[in-house]
């Protein structure tokens, strides 16, 4: 998120990993375990049988892997370019389209104000094309039926007419 809108201080990283079940999740987790990560907590999906995010802690640093969280996993790794993050480290990053319709589902699945304020950061520096990734993004999303699919339509469209009421004035 910071990496493509206005820095955000927080105190860890998101990775969005494509695995085809919980047996691959599994083995991911267990690699972070042998890198010397512990597993803080794991989160799994209310609607279907599946892990949808494992917290790991490193050094007071929390990394949270999206496993099977949005369901739209393999498009938004697919979105992605490579960037440098910090200090000459790259990585790829999630395209402002993609963050944009993950940060949709997460102020449709909880009520956290830093959520609906990283949307109008990324609306901030959204083109056009940006936004049209968001909404094929959120179209796969309600065709899979996330948990929160019927309130993120709503929630981008209120999103995008706030910026867009924000920056006529």
């Amino acid at each position: 998120m910071s990496v493509r809108a206005e820095v955000r201080f927080t105190k860890g990283a998101d990775f969005v990993v494509a695995v085809a079940d919980d047996d691959h999740a599994e083995r991911v987790g267990k690699s972070m375990l042998d890198h010397g990560f512990v597993l803080h907590s794991l989160f799994e999906r209310t609607d279907v049988p599946r892990i949808a995010t494992m917290r790991f802690l490193l050094d007071h640093v929390f990394v949270d892997l999206l496993t099977g969280a949005c369901a739209i996993e393999a498009e938004v790794i697919a979105e992605s370019t490579v960037l440098t993050v910090f200090a000459g480290r790259q990585c790829p990053v999630a395209s402002v389209g993609a963050l944009l319709a993950l940060k949709a589902l997460a102020c449709a699945n909880r009520s956290k104000p830093d959520d609906a304020a990283d949307m109008q950061r990324l609306l901030a520096v959204a083109t056009s094309v940006d936004l049209a990734t968001a909404y094929q993004l959120l179209a796969v999303m309600e065709k899979r039926t996330v948990p929160g699919w019927q309130r993120i339509g709503a929630i981008m469209a209120n999103a995008v007419g706030f910026a867009q009421a924000d920056s006529a004035t």
